[in-house]
């Protein structure tokens, strides 16, 4: 299997890690390195993209991991030319909370003022299937900084989260099996809030807070991963709660 990698942070590096462990041929591009028999690409400049339109290979998959907005229009001209599966990444943000709760799914109106809205909406008239990730954490991203440094608070406030490692593997499931739905949502499928995260961090010991801060409330919405599931139904997220007591 011969894949592109389009943007190299987090995601990237840990698709990037994940495919070289199977023996799939990686090439990775971002503004500033590459991996493999990738190269130094910036999306957003025309000379770049033009360049990676004539380069002259195609890979089996291509996955752009970075924000769709910052890149030239040609580089989406380019890349279904390059990436017989073109692959977005996107964010479960872009879906409208409306109500008390709502459960979001690939269904669900988008925002239409999202700047991504513009962009993800062009893709897809070019045949670019599109996941769309809820918050992503693992690594460094590590959900008891964000509550030791005030960004979230002991609420009762649905949390949408789904691990690094599973994103890379759900991509390896959906490039080697072939996507069956033009869009898929991407969450661990927990029903957490924050309150309770915090009571179980609190109960073994790794967090300290003699005062847990209440951050601006925002519209709550609980992010569904049934159609993701319902086509790869071997498919095993990690469990949330597991991970932030390691």
């Amino acid at each position: 299997m011969r894949i592109g990698i389009f943007g190299l942070g987090l995601i990237g590096e840990a698709l990037a890690s994940r495919c070289h462990d199977l023996g799939w041929e990686v090439s990775g591009f971002s503004r500033s390195r590459s991996i493999g028999g990738g190269r130094v690409l910036d999306a957003a400049r025309d000379e770049d993209c033009s360049n990676l339109a004539r380069m002259g290979t195609r890979f089996e998959a291509a996955v752009v991991t970075f924000p769709p907005q910052t890149a030239s229009p040609l580089f989406w001209e380019a890349l279904p030319e390059v990436g017989e599966l073109p692959i977005l990444l996107g964010t479960t943000s872009i879906y409208r909370r409306v109500g008390i709760q709502p459960e979001i799914n690939e269904e669900t109106p988008l925002r239409q003022r999202h700047p991504r809205h513009l962009v993800e909406n062009h893709v897809q008239t070019r045949g670019i299937f599109l996941i769309r990730l809820s918050g992503i954490y693992g690594g460094p991203r590590d959900p008891r900084r964000w509550i030791e440094s005030g960004r979230v608070g002991y609420e009762d406030r649905q949390v949408n989260l789904v691990h690094c490692e599973d994103v890379a593997a759900a991509l390896v499931r959906v490039c080697g099996e072939g996507p069956r739905q033009p869009v898929y949502n991407l969450s661990d499928g927990g029903r957490h809030t924050w309150r309770q995260i915090i009571d179980v961090l609190l109960a073994h010991g790794r967090i300290r807070h003699d005062r847990l801060p209440a951050p601006p409330k925002r519209r709550d919405a609980f992010v569904s991963n049934r159609r993701f599931l319902g086509d790869y139904p071997s498919f095993k997220f990690r469990d949330l709660m597991e991970e932030l007591v390691r």
